[in-house]
């Protein structure tokens, strides 16, 4: 797998997060719930991509 490629996975979850705590923080702010929902489930979303782009580094730097 190309280290390119991996780290643009990395990014992309990195955005992810940071763009679902921002959907967290402005339903909190503006009384919206599903605001806030969509936030949550975009961040576990981010957070199971991490855990997946950990795991292809650790095989990617035993190869």
């Amino acid at each position: 797998m190309d280290s390119k490629m991996i780290f643009r996975a990395m990014g992309m979850a990195i955005a992810l997060i940071l763009f679902s705590i921002f959907f967290i923080y402005y339903g909190i702010t503006s009384d919206q719930i599903a605001m806030s929902i969509i936030g949550i489930a975009l961040l576990v979303l981010g957070i199971g991509r991490l855990i997946i782009f950990i795991r292809v580094w650790n095989k990617h730097g035993d190869e």
